[in-house]
């Protein structure tokens, strides 16, 4: 059951209503970005919101996440979803687990996951399935961000992303004193909310957009 708004979105209205906001997002990860893109689209005026996530939440994720300091040791789902609830009123469905790919999951889709191998996981489950109208792929590190907007069923897309899933060696570790920062993860939430409205008015995505905030530039690339 979609749950109505309980709050007043007469000023975006011309921008982005409530209505049409109103078909199933799941979310997989919801830490670095996963945090902020969930509250994001909760207080956009999504409403049927599921999220799948493993972990709890350390200490480590405090400064960048969105989690209060009280909520260490606790399951980063039911964190999430308290302060969700809190802030904008709206019930996210909880799974403490990771996505396995057999779930048959529609709408909007967003990955938020750490690591290129759980991403290679995802994609079967997502690939040429007609139910799914975007998939979003973030990624994040220090302070670059890129984003990877994909039409499940469109070969060109499909082509251009699998490209993107490199081997796990193919990529460069960051220091762990260097692997992320608060400013990072609100901009990268910031483009899937403008991408989610681009295509729910039917305009044209990109599909990879780069952020690169030690020089505050944003690259997109065309097929």
């Amino acid at each position: 059951m979609v749950m109505e708004p309980k709050m007043d979105f007469s000023r975006q209205l011309d921008i982005l209503s409530p209505n049409e906001l109103k078909m199933p997002v799941t979310v997989i990860g919801s830490g670095g970005t996963g945090s902020p893109v969930i509250m994001l689209l909760a207080k956009m005026g999504c409403t049927d919101i599921t999220v799948f996530d493993p972990d709890v939440v350390e200490r480590h994720n405090l400064p960048n996440q969105m989690f209060w300091v009280e909520h260490v040791g606790k399951p980063k789902v039911q964190a999430i979803a308290e302060i969700v609830k809190a802030f904008s009123g709206v019930e996210i469905k909880q799974k403490q687990e990771k996505y396995k790919g057999k779930e048959d999951l529609s709408g909007l889709v967003i990955s938020c996951v750490d690591d290129i191998e759980e991403r290679k996981a995802i994609w079967p489950g997502l690939k040429m399935k007609s139910r799914v109208d975007l998939y979003i792929d973030t990624r994040m590190g220090g302070l670059v961000g890129s984003i990877y907007p994909v039409k499940v069923c469109d070969p060109d897309s499909i082509k251009f992303y699998e490209s993107t899933l490199h081997d796990k060696d193919e990529v460069a570790p960051l220091p762990c004193t260097a692997q992320a920062i608060i400013f990072n993860t609100f901009m990268v939430a910031s483009v899937v909310g403008a991408l989610l409205r681009k295509h729910i008015k039917n305009e044209e995505i990109p599909p990879e957009i780069n952020l690169h905030l030690s020089s505050i530039d944003i690259y997109q690339t065309e097929l």
